[in-house]
């Protein structure tokens, strides 16, 4: 099996994950607000890669300087792409998040061409703007009238779409010095101590410290934490930063939009909200879109990075 196959299982894999998080924040909204979910988020996802280092023995992961060294790829996600996330679903729907997650490809192409050189083929160009045509016409085709608070949410998902495009590239880049783990730990660890820091100080401030253990109490809340913090943190960090390993950051980029699949009809199968046959018509636009752009031959200008695992 060579690396761009299994680059591109792992992306499969990780855009699988990352749609079905939007239906488990919706969950963990229910109970939780936007900064204790985070902090608790991180917090399960740290104590499991922790956990993973001691079974497996690796008793320093990264150094001090490591740790440095990642922090902006850190700060870019998790902190800045989940927060926003976050945030905008509080205000809109889970399919909209994963839809408007589609528009991942074209800012990591754009990115990648600037920050890393790449070069991709027109005939992947093409079908990258096909896929983003797919979500353009599902918001074009519903015509609903928006409010400023859904407005706000849609904006807000959007630069969390931003976020994670630049971080594709970043963690294409630092791919080359660190490996899957030292990358995974870095984020994870990184992430933990920022949210629980904010959460705190925010509760310590409001005087009600006891509001940040308050929606463990749910089993519903405890159950998404989960999976947001080990299947759509931990092992979605792991399963990316391998994959960007082997991919191009703009064929990761588009890989991505295989969650608006996942994130609508999770949505209208376990949260109910409705699905349309314009939902139907846009999500096959989007699969056109990325079987088309990552069956594209890659640019002879760019190599595979070398397997640092």
């Amino acid at each position: 099996m060579n690396d761009t196959i299994k680059g591109s299982i792992s992306a499969v894999l990780y855009s699988t994950l990352i749609g079905l998080s939007f239906l488990f924040s919706k969950i963990a909204l229910v109970e939780g607000n936007t900064i204790d979910i985070l902090a608790h988020r991180f917090t399960s996802a740290f104590i499991a890669i922790f956990l993973y280092t001691l079974i497996t023995k690796k008793r320093k992961v990264v150094s001090k300087s490591d740790i440095i060294a990642l922090l902006p790829l850190s700060l870019v996600s998790p902190v800045l792409y989940f927060s926003l996330q976050l945030l905008g679903l509080s205000m809109s729907s889970s399919s909209e998040g994963g839809i408007i997650q589609s528009t991942i490809p074209i800012f990591t192409m754009i990115f990648g061409i600037i920050l890393l050189k790449e070069k991709p083929s027109l005939r992947q160009k093409i079908f990258t703007f096909i896929s983003m045509f797919g979500v353009l016409f599902v918001f074009i085709a519903q015509g609903n009238t928006i409010d400023s608070k859904h407005l706000l949410g849609i904006i807000l998902l959007t630069l969390s779409s931003l976020a994670l495009s630049l971080y594709n590239v970043m963690a294409r880049k630092d791919a080359k010095q660190y490996n899957v783990i030292q990358m995974t730990y870095a984020m994870t660890l990184f992430g933990c101590i920022v949210f629980n820091v904010v959460s705190i100080i925010k509760h310590l401030f409001s005087s009600d410290i006891q509001s940040y253990f308050a929606p463990l109490a749910s089993m519903n809340y405890i159950g998404a934490v989960l999976y947001l913090g080990i299947m759509s943190s931990l092992v979605s960090f792991i399963l990316s930063n391998y994959a960007l390993s082997k991919l191009e950051a703009s064929k990761m980029g588009v890989y991505l939009n295989l969650t608006v699949v996942v994130a609508v009809f999770a949505g209208a199968i376990f949260l109910k909200e409705s699905i349309t046959f314009i939902h139907v018509i846009g999500v096959a636009i989007i699969l056109i879109g990325v079987l088309g752009a990552n069956l594209s031959n890659p640019s002879t200008a760019n190599k595979d990075v070398e397997d640092s695992n």
